[in-house]
């Protein structure tokens, strides 16, 4: 499994505005999806234990309050996030906007289950091994904003991922995609895969 430890970390840094505070462990408002042996787990109280267990993890996101996140385009298809200098390339059609980063992202195997649970991601590009990681991608985040808009919406994909059945992983993050409802079917009996997914609006400058 591509571990969250893996990324390069300028990719995974969680904004303050986005960080739940911290507090007891409430139900989540946002549903949380719990899926487990090719199938999706519906009971609720399983569900709530397997959140609980993850802290505060699974709760909403705030309002966003950083004045430093925000996305920034320095060409019509070139733009950066917050004071980041690290650039993505805008492929967009409609509302719809995917932002590629470059090729930084390590992965184990074209199997890997976080990856198969983006439903937005970069071809996979061969590379000699480095400590069992094979091949290099992109990060993909996804966002909708009208033509000319101040301000865009983008997808947040909160998931914990519980490997067993080869060796103990147990990894959470964040990330700027959705949930690819392919990946279900893939998830074997012994691990565990937890989603949340909401979205968040930042301001747009050009």
């Amino acid at each position: 499994m591509l571990r969250a430890s893996q990324y390069v970390s300028v990719l995974l840094f969680l904004f303050s505005g986005l960080t739940a505070c911290k507090k007891e462990a409430e139900a989540p408002t946002a549903p949380v999806r719990l899926f487990s042996n090719g199938r999706e787990i519906k009971d609720e109280t399983v569900k709530w234990r397997f959140a609980k267990q993850s802290g505060t993890f699974f709760t909403d996101p705030p309002t966003l309050s950083d004045p430093n996140f925000y996305v920034q385009y320095l060409k019509p298809d070139t733009a950066v996030f917050g004071k980041s200098s690290l650039t993505f390339i805008d492929r967009h059609s409609g509302e719809q906007h995917l932002f590629y980063s470059p090729y930084l992202v390590q992965v184990r195997n074209p199997d890997d289950l976080l990856r198969l649970c983006l439903k937005y991601k970069g071809p996979l590009l061969y590379t000699l091994p480095t400590n069992g990681y094979a091949y290099l991608t992109q990060e993909v985040r996804v966002g909708y904003m009208p033509n000319g808009a101040s301000s865009i919406r983008l997808s947040v994909l909160r998931y914990r991922c519980r490997q067993t059945t080869s060796g103990y992983i147990d990894i959470k993050g964040l990330l700027f995609n959705e949930f690819d409802e392919t990946v279900i079917s893939r998830v074997p009996a012994g691990d565990t895969v937890a989603i949340q997914e909401s979205s968040v609006t930042i301001p747009v400058q050009r």
